[in-house]
């Protein structure tokens, strides 16, 4: 019972304090933002001068008061200075690139400095993200990269971090929250070893992408890849957007059918299986379509359309 109290406790005294970090985007820390508290090297150093204080009092000693009230004053000093290295720094983070569920997702934290002031021995740490150290020259700027763990698709907040400092002497530890408000997108992981895709009878045909003769220009279809555009033809004629024909081997496009997979496989499956076989399709040269259920991507190919494509796949609910 009086751990779950103490548990308890330390939940709603971390969501008071999370509930005043610094708001907006970047995020400039001020000083009722920062909060302090002794170490345990600060209240060794504390009781050693209630020693010594006592000691000089029982001893009539002045040198021993003057030493006394000399490091006390140095311990309060030090106090301001340890909770000044963490007002003014500005914090901002770009959003991540998206990656596949299991490899680490990373974050670019930039740490302003706004003050001409340099600060030391600053530390970053946040839930699930290993803690890294830095320090700024004054007006200086530095980038980190906070790699953090993913294990499902889906958008993937960045953690709130938190940042501490115990310079310049570790007699106490200041920190402050900061949450961006800053995500990267995790594709759902491709399955190692599916059955090729189906090619589903009476879909239309297409050329696939590879080194065929130049046939001549016509209209451009949606979902036809970028680099087909005859971009100087279609501004010379201004009739519209043009393409670029090929003469060669026609290939039937590649639909990526979510109905078309077997019917005992789960949700989470059906999606590693599209996912591979988008990815092979793309190395291959392919054109492919993408039907789901609740959306339906027209035939194309290259990064952009692969990107469409794993996105679908990630926030499909």
């Amino acid at each position: 019972m009086p751990f779950r109290l103490f548990s308890e406790t330390a939940k709603r005294w971390r969501a008071w304090l999370l509930a005043r970090r610094p708001r907006g985007h970047p995020a400039r820390i001020a000083a009722r933002e920062v909060y302090i508290l002794p170490t345990g090297a600060g209240v060794a150093a504390a009781l050693a001068l209630a020693a010594m204080w006592v000691a000089s009092i029982n001893y009539g000693l002045a040198l021993g008061h003057a030493l006394t009230y000399f490091l006390v004053a140095v311990g309060v000093v030090s106090l301001f200075q340890t909770q000044r290295s963490l007002v003014d720094l500005e914090i901002a983070a770009r959003p991540a690139q998206p990656v596949f569920a299991g490899e680490p997702l990373v974050f670019l934290l930039s740490v302003r400095e706004l003050r001409g002031r340099a600060r030391f021995a600053l530390r970053i740490r946040g839930d699930g993200l290993p803690p890294i150290n830095c320090a700024l020259s004054a007006w200086g700027e530095t980038t980190l990269r906070l790699s953090t763990p993913t294990t499902h698709r889906g958008w993937l907040e960045m953690p709130p971090l938190v940042i501490e400092t115990e310079w310049p002497f570790g007699f106490a530890r200041a920190w402050t929250y900061v949450a961006l408000p800053v995500r990267g997108l995790v594709y759902p992981k491709p399955a190692e070893n599916p059955p090729p895709a189906p090619r589903l009878p009476g879909r239309e045909t297409g050329v696939a992408r590879g080194e065929e003769d130049f046939a001549g220009l016509s209209d451009h279809r949606p979902g036809e890849p970028l680099p087909r555009v005859a971009w100087k033809a279609s501004a010379r004629l201004e009739e519209g957007l043009l393409a670029k024909r090929f003469a060669g081997g026609e290939s039937q496009i590649l639909w990526l059918d979510w109905q078309a997979l077997p019917s005992a496989l789960d949700k989470e499956t059906r999606l590693a299986w599209l996912a591979r076989w988008a990815l092979d399709a793309e190395r291959a040269r392919l054109a492919w379509g993408l039907v789901l259920p609740t959306i339906r991507l027209a035939p194309g190919s290259g990064p952009e359309h692969l990107a469409h494509t794993l996105s679908a796949l990630a926030l499909y609910d």
